[in-house]
């Protein structure tokens, strides 16, 4: 699971150029595909369809809880990965 610092209502269509990485280093190639986003109040925001660049998580279209739409979110956002159990 991804836990991001923003609350879920931030994400958008499209998120700005970022550092890379996140504030704890999380380099995004590492992240697989398919992975649950939260936001920071625990609520679903999505799950992670690909990464688009070294800054860009793309989210996937077909999730009902997430709007039905993709969407990109910059690693900024991210505050830590949850490694499955």
């Amino acid at each position: 699971m991804i836990v991001l610092r923003a609350p879920p209502h931030l994400v958008e269509a499209a998120a700005p150029a970022g550092a890379g990485q996140s504030r704890d280093g999380i380099l995004l190639p590492m992240l697989p595909d398919h992975m649950e986003v939260v936001g920071s109040d625990g609520e679903h925001v999505g799950t992670v369809d690909h990464t688009e660049s070294a800054d860009r998580i793309v989210l996937t279209g077909d999730d009902s809880r997430a709007g039905g739409e993709p969407h990109v979110i910059s690693a900024e956002w991210v505050d830590y990965v949850e490694s499955p159990s």
